[in-house]
């Protein structure tokens, strides 16, 4: 079979940026292909059929002829029965010359076919084409095959999935180089033999007018992209209409997801060259250290000189990050406590727009959350006589080297120090500066030491949600002396 590569400009397979092609699940709506006369196909069954197709529509499929094999130009407008054409080295029959006379030959000719195909099963269907030369297919708005290239007898197929006595949009292209020439369509299924396409399974469509309005459209083929995982998301953008001229069309986009932040900068416009029906586009998630969540990009086609959205013209993407989310901010006070007294209950006093005690057996951590927002004050003492109140003879610890540390909530605090002397020998000295002065010696009573608290201590001291069982297990382990003043106080009170 002869070629014409390199003797004849002829429509180019699509994008190489694409690896040979539009992917299948990427492929253009086919009830796009026509002008503003296409009628919608699909219907909810088959007996709607009728009202879903023009009025004489016919069984078959709508054929354009063209005198070049670049599907471009006036076309010879007939309908064919099937597509099951064994051309060999004779010219396809037509019925209907072009206005000018020209006439068709055994070579270097192209045919657009087009309409819907209404299957009797809800499956997968594997259409197929024996082609010499040049095929490509889409059904259902899928390319399910493109070997647009000249070569002898080869069998083409894909597959797509259909339902029982829905019509699908179906379009196939042709060229003949040069050399014998062959086209044959066919379908099969888990239920269907594989057979040449029927007519009674196929309508034709109004033709696309030469000369008509180019429309263009975008078809989403994976609408998610993950920073990290090396997953992009990918459109298709496609024209319907003469392919003679290029096309530069511009990119809207919206939602929240920003170009540098959340995915790679995608162009303002975008070029289809001449003949070239289609370029495929990915959507990068940006790198990046930043937790900003899953974001959201849509993509829409504008309107430029000589063509028009279609329809089909807009595409929304998900990108999400790879970090972590942050904790959710609790306007907690978090610490831990050193050096504690030996079988003593440790009182953290925090001070402020709340004030609160969390009692703490010995040394470990400790943590107080949902306080309201504002400045606190934090202290903390060995409670050894279990009263809950620091009396002079009871050592006093440092927060963060101070008597009392002040914080500012929100955010959480880090991680605070609670710390009492470290006992003789432990090679710590200096863990528990300035303990000593808020100790027994500092001259405080409890009543100076609760001057500063904004709200009574006693509307929340004994609140289960900050005391809790911990509180009862430190009066448990408190010193005799301890235990014989709360029994006092319970006398005077009974």
């Amino acid at each position: 079979m002869a070629s014409l590569l390199g003797t004849t400009a002829w429509a180019q397979p699509i994008d190489a940026e694409v690896d040979a092609g539009i992917e299948a699940d990427a492929g253009i709506e086919a009830d796009a292909a026509v002008d503003a006369a296409v009628v919608d196909a699909a219907i909810p069954d088959a007996a709607a059929q009728d009202a879903s197709v023009p009025v004489g529509a016919e069984h078959g499929l709508q054929a354009s002829y063209f005198p070049n094999v670049e599907l471009r130009g006036p076309s010879a407008e007939q309908v064919d029965p099937q597509v099951v054409f064994p051309y060999g080295n004779d010219a396809p029959v037509i019925q209907n010359p072009l206005p000018d006379g020209t006439p068709i030959g055994p070579d270097a000719f192209s045919v657009r076919w087009r309409g819907t195909v209404t299957p009797l099963y809800s499956e997968t269907y594997t259409f197929y084409t024996f082609s010499d030369d040049g095929v490509r297919l889409w059904v259902d708005g899928q390319l399910l095959l493109d070997n647009w290239t000249g070569h002898g007898r080869t069998r083409d197929e894909g597959r797509v999935t259909l339902r029982a006595n829905q019509p699908a949009s179906i379009m196939l292209e042709y060229y003949e180089g040069g050399g014998a020439g062959s086209i044959e369509l066919g379908w099969l299924s888990t239920t269907q033999p594989e057979e040449a396409l029927p007519s009674s399974a196929l309508r034709a469509v109004p033709i696309f007018t030469p000369g008509g309005p180019t429309t263009v459209g975008l078809r989403v083929a994976d609408d998610r992209a993950a920073e990290g995982l090396g997953d992009t998301a990918r459109f298709t953008v496609f024209r319907w209409g003469p392919l003679g001229t290029e096309l530069s069309i511009p990119l809207i986009l919206s939602g929240d997801a920003e170009p540098g932040l959340d995915y790679v900068e995608l162009p303002a416009a975008i070029t289809l060259a001449a003949h070239q029906h289609a370029r495929t586009f990915e959507v990068v998630a940006s790198e990046d250290e930043v937790y900003r969540g899953s974001r959201v990009l849509e993509v829409t086609l504008g309107g430029g000189t000589g063509f028009t959205p279609g329809p089909e013209a807009s595409g929304r993407f998900t990108i999400d990050d790879d970090e972590r989310a942050p904790a959710p901010n609790r306007n907690a006070v978090v610490g831990e406590v050193r050096y504690a007294p030996a079988g003593a209950a440790v009182v953290v006093r925090i001070d402020g727009p709340m004030n609160l005690r969390r009692v703490v057996l010995g040394d470990g951590r400790f943590s107080v959350g949902d306080l309201v927002p504002g400045t606190y004050a934090i202290r903390a003492f060995a409670d050894l006589d279990g009263d809950g109140e620091r009396s002079g003879a009871e050592p006093g610890a440092t927060v963060e080297g101070e008597e009392v540390h002040t914080v500012v909530l929100p955010p959480d605090t880090p991680l605070l120090v609670v710390a009492f002397e470290p006992p003789p020998g432990s090679g710590d000295g200096g863990a528990g500066a300035g303990g000593s002065g808020a100790g027994g010696d500092s001259g405080e009573t409890p009543a100076s030491e609760d001057s500063g608290c904004s709200v009574s201590d006693g509307s929340l001291r004994g609140a289960p949600r900050f005391d809790g069982l911990g509180w009862w297990i430190g009066l448990a382990l408190l010193a005799p002396v301890g235990r014989r003043r709360r029994a006092r106080q319970r006398g005077r009170s009974a």
